[in-house]
């Protein structure tokens, strides 16, 4: 249902695009038929037919700029068809009415004249309004039929003639036109068709690239993205004179807990040390990072030293308040699962590249575990 919402809106919007091309082509075209008939025909109905031609080409461009303005909204989608066939209509109704008025002019010159007009304009809705059936029936049939019959009625050689070659065309061409409608049709709903598609793999390719910077136990970032978000961000804080800070992190004794508990609870250890890591940062621009092993690192940008400490002392808080039983620690009595974290933070010497920064962290986060750890240290 969705899909053929979508054709209907996209088949609309081909015919309202034709618009203001076809309002001038109309009054052009009206303006010559003038100029043609102005020595065979009243003046006074010749400049009220085109007056009106005038009229009705100023409601269609009303009727354009309502619907630019409402194409956003939902719903209404077969309205706008209908109003729009009908514009052609009036339009179409409005030509047909100036071959029954002028057709009977007495020099047959004219006849042909109105008979290649009938064939000129009809064309029109192969360029114009193919893409939406409706309109071009409400367009193609009055310009044609009237016409036609009127050749017939005014009987003669030569308007029989006319007749006859207006049917034959109006057959070929209406056979034409729906061939071409219905390949219109099946190329926007191929197109519709390809865009779905296309955000269908763009969604993959971003899981895929989000799967390829994530560690499959943490779910934290991995080493590879590290990398690549810690050179990124390092040199827009050299651009943008702003501090960045690096948090590195390491739980304590965690060898021992491995050999205490065994592997798979410490696989869910990590995993829930770094859901406590996770939920002490908030920007959108900070990242949590599974280094290696049991070391974890926190990447803030836009963060100087004593910020950086303040969140790494809010990670050291949470994993201390998981109180994740660690019998093996020998962090003073707790007895339970504790981290140590060192702070660095390039912040006015902007010569500093990441394996600088990186060495500076690990350093603090040497004598965070000298120190007795379970403690944040800074550079």
């Amino acid at each position: 249902m969705e899909n053929q919402q979508n054709i209907q809106a996209e088949q609309e919007r081909i015919v309202y695009s034709q618009t203001v091309t076809c309002v001038v082509g109309n009054l052009m075209i009206g303006a010559g038929f003038l100029s043609v008939f102005w020595s065979t025909a009243d003046h006074a109905i010749l400049l009220s037919w085109y007056a009106c031609m005038v009229l009705l080409s100023a409601a269609r461009i009303i009727l354009y700029k309502s619907f630019l303005d409402n194409r956003s909204k939902k719903g209404g989608g077969r309205s706008w068809g209908r109003k729009y066939a009908v514009s052609a209509f009036m339009l179409a109704s409005l030509w047909s009415s100036a071959f029954l008025i002028f057709l009977p002019a007495k020099d047959p010159i004219y006849h042909v004249i109105v008979g290649m007009w009938m064939v000129g304009l009809s064309a029109t809705a192969v360029s114009a309004y193919t893409a939406h059936f409706a309109t071009m029936l409400a367009y193609f049939v009055p310009v044609t039929v009237p016409g036609t019959i009127q050749f017939f009625v005014m009987g003669g050689r030569l308007n029989t003639a006319l007749g006859i070659a207006v049917c034959v065309y109006s057959i070929i061409v209406m056979r034409a036109l729906l061939q071409i409608n219905r390949s219109m049709v099946d190329a926007i709903k191929l197109n519709f068709d390809l865009e779905r598609e296309i955000d269908v793999r763009k969604k993959v390719e971003e899981k895929l690239r989000e799967i390829s910077f994530r560690d499959g136990l943490t779910g934290l970032f991995n080493r590879r993205h590290f990398d690549e978000v810690l050179d990124r961000e390092l040199r827009r804080a050299k651009r943008d004179a702003h501090p960045l800070s690096l948090i590195l992190l390491d739980l304590d004794y965690f060898k021992a807990f491995n050999d205490t508990y065994g592997h798979l609870e410490g696989d869910s250890c990590l995993q829930r040390v770094s859901l406590a890591i996770e939920k002490a940062i908030n920007r959108p621009g900070d990242i949590a990072v599974r280094y290696g092993g049991e070391e974890l690192a926190v990447v803030l940008p836009d963060t100087d030293n004593d910020n950086a400490c303040i969140v790494a002392e809010k990670i050291r808080k949470n994993v201390e308040a998981l109180c994740i039983e660690h019998k093996g620690s020998k962090v003073a009595e707790l007895g339970s699962v504790t981290i140590s974290a060192g702070v660095a933070t390039a912040n006015h010497d902007f010569s500093s590249t990441p394996s600088e920064i990186i060495s500076q962290a690990d350093n603090a986060l040497y004598r965070a575990k000298t120190n007795g750890r379970n403690r944040v240290e800074a550079c």
